[in-house]
């Protein structure tokens, strides 16, 4: 159940780089990058002064769909033999098998769940001693694939 619930959950995160690339330079190449990931700049979205927040358009999957539905099948399926096995006389009729049915409307539950905008914030610091910090937040997946296009580590945070 709940990697049904969280198949339409968003997993927002924020991480902080320190680098000593110019500011300007920073934010251009996470506009690009995000630019490039079909993500476009929203000026209306955080009147914050030095916040870009970046929107794009997530898509349902079609493999997250068949996994769920393979999932939800396997496990309605599952409940119909375990039933029978352990009460034959009262769950004995192979009519039961047809409460495996109900599980293809969770098909059309992710579909309408998954489709959303998403957002990434980001914040540029700039430090006289050329330890500039970008901040980021966003999707997990948006953000780790920031990480590995662009070759940056986020900082340890202290907690």
């Amino acid at each position: 159940v709940s990697f049904v619930k969280g198949s339409t959950k968003a997993r927002i995160i924020q991480t902080r780089y320190t680098t000593s690339t110019e500011p300007s330079k920073l934010i251009q190449d996470a506009v690009s990058h995000f630019a490039s990931r079909a993500y476009r700049i929203n000026n209306e979205a955080d009147k914050r002064p030095g916040v870009i927040t970046l929107e794009g358009l997530v898509s349902p999957s079609a493999t997250v769909a068949g996994i769920l539905l393979s999932c939800a099948v396997a496990s309605l399926a599952s409940l119909v033999i375990v039933l029978q096995t352990y009460y034959p006389e009262q769950f004995s009729s192979n009519l039961l098998w047809l409460s495996v049915l109900p599980s293809v409307l969770i098909v059309p539950w992710y579909w309408n769940g998954a489709e959303r905008i998403e957002q990434v914030k980001l914040l540029v610091e700039a430090d006289e001693n050329s330890k500039n910090k970008l901040f980021l937040k966003g999707h997990r997946d948006e953000i780790a694939e920031y990480e590995a296009a662009m070759g940056v580590k986020r900082d340890k945070v202290e907690e």
